[in-house]
């Protein structure tokens, strides 16, 4: 059984950081009503619709990478890499009168992704679908992205009633506040405001956002690794601070109590019999992260648990790669989704093949031939490495991707164990039957038979 101490500091310390940004709240609060308004202004943009207004963020923590867009509450878009925009004229022939969306942060700023302080920084650059949706360059020859496309961060603003719709003019499509791509051909009418503080009314404000840091966080575990006492404390340590945040006479002392409880159950999680961490395990080759070809440090020394959509654990690359090849599982737990898992790559750029003989990858979302290798069953993603090592002779892992903007909450690997194999071999044996010249039988027989190594009389 192993304890999860370092992990758990790491953990800690995210909590921290967010706790103290949750304590502050933010709220719309100048209102801006027509484009000509917007000149020169820094504006939010916020759907007001929902009980718990949305804002548009770029690359919030816990959602997605620097430069991706989400919609989250008002607080996280504030506290995000880029909460503001400001118009700039687009630039070419055919676009007067649309507009580039430069993106700023919460301090004023401009917010550049990549460190890149002239071209990058402007929502949003998309490929021609509309697949992805972030913070990037304007550029088609942008060559430090290649995902953009002509017109692909150029926007129309269309008004209504003082308020904002964004068309976009690469997809001739409209965003909706839903984190996906401008896609739809109805128009969504958005504020586009700046925000304030909320003021703080409430002296236990700051205990009842760790406390809900905490229970959060504790959600996210999956009992499928772990011991079942080691588990069971943590469920009710989450339902005890539960509990504690919802009683009308709260204390300072009650909530950082149920805080600290449920932070301690985290750290003291053990894992069962047979389960490993896949940060700790051996690398095959890792030659991606400037390492030698043969390893004896951690799977990725930049994994951490809980990390966000659009994530990718490891690299595709067909040296870099776990030797997981001595182990039995491949269990991979997220909180939404399904991972993309790539095994057993054995030529560059090898991808899929619908023929398996022709095929250079083991791919979980493509199906066919190579779905008989994964299983997926409520947030559990189980890759069976022995048969993989069985028909294969090998199962390395390469890359684990964000396929559906999911977030992994665990990895492991599982090795069944001698003493459970001896122990079925054991109960085999003691269930056998033979007669009395020692012939095997398949079931006993009328007189005296040897069961178990005893005489049994059957009548």
């Amino acid at each position: 059984m192993k304890h999860f101490t370092k992990l758990f500091v790491a953990i800690a310390m995210m909590l921290v950081a967010i706790s103290a940004n949750a304590a502050k709240e933010y709220e719309v609060d100048q209102k801006f009503t027509s484009v000509a308004a917007l000149e020169g202004q820094q504006f939010a943009i916020v759907d007001e619709t929902p009980d718990t207004p949305t804002a548009m963020g770029i690359g919030i923590s816990g959602h997605g990478n620097g430069w991706d867009m989400y919609f989250g509450t008002i607080t996280e878009a504030y506290n995000s890499n880029a909460c503001y925009y400001k118009l700039e004229a687009a630039q070419g022939d055919g676009l007067d009168g649309y507009y580039y969306l430069r993106t700023y942060k919460a301090d004023g700023n401009m917010y550049t992704a990549w460190g890149n302080t002239t071209n990058m920084g402007y929502f949003n650059s998309q490929i021609a679908t509309g697949g992805c949706c972030f913070a990037l360059g304007v550029k088609s020859d942008n060559s430090t992205n290649g995902q953009d496309i002509d017109n692909g961060a150029v926007w129309s603003i269309e008004v209504s009633e003082g308020m904002f719709a964004l068309k976009n003019i690469g997809t001739g499509l409209y965003l909706h506040a839903d984190n996906l791509p401008a896609k739809y051909e109805d128009a969504f009418y958005f504020t586009f405001c700046t925000l304030k503080e909320k003021p703080n009314t409430d002296p236990l404000a700051d205990q009842k956002d760790a406390l809900k840091d905490a229970i959060a966080l504790g959600k996210m575990y999956n009992a499928v690794a772990y011991t079942v006492a080691s588990f069971a404390t943590l469920t009710d340590a989450i339902s005890a601070g539960e509990t504690a945040l919802a009683a009308a006479n709260a204390t300072d002392e009650s909530l950082t109590s149920a805080t600290t409880d449920i932070n301690n159950a985290i750290a003291a999680l053990a894992l069962e019999d047979g389960f490993s961490s896949l940060k700790d395990v051996p690398f095959g080759k890792w030659n991606g992260w400037g390492a030698d070809a043969e390893q004896t440090s951690t799977y990725n020394t930049t994994w951490v648990l809980f990390t966000a959509t659009g994530q990718s654990y490891g690299d595709g690359g067909v040296n870099d790669y776990a030797d997981l090849s001595k182990f039995d599982k491949l269990i991979i737990t997220v909180a939404s989704g399904t991972p993309r898992i790539l095994m057993n790559r054995d030529a560059d750029g090898g991808q899929w093949n619908a023929t398996e003989a022709d095929s250079h990858l083991i791919d979980n979302t493509r199906g066919g031939w190579s779905a008989r290798y994964f299983t997926t069953e409520n947030g559990v993603v189980t890759v069976d490495l022995k048969q993989l090592v069985a028909d294969k002779g090998f199962a390395h892992l390469h890359a684990i991707k964000s396929n559906d903007n999911n977030v992994v909450t665990g990895l492991f690997v599982y090795k069944g164990t001698a003493t459970a194999i001896n122990a079925a071999k054991t109960i085999a044996v003691k269930s056998e039957v033979f007669n009395l010249e020692g012939q095997k039988l398949a079931a006993p027989a009328k007189g005296i038979n040897i069961i178990g190594g005893k005489k049994v009389l059957v009548k």
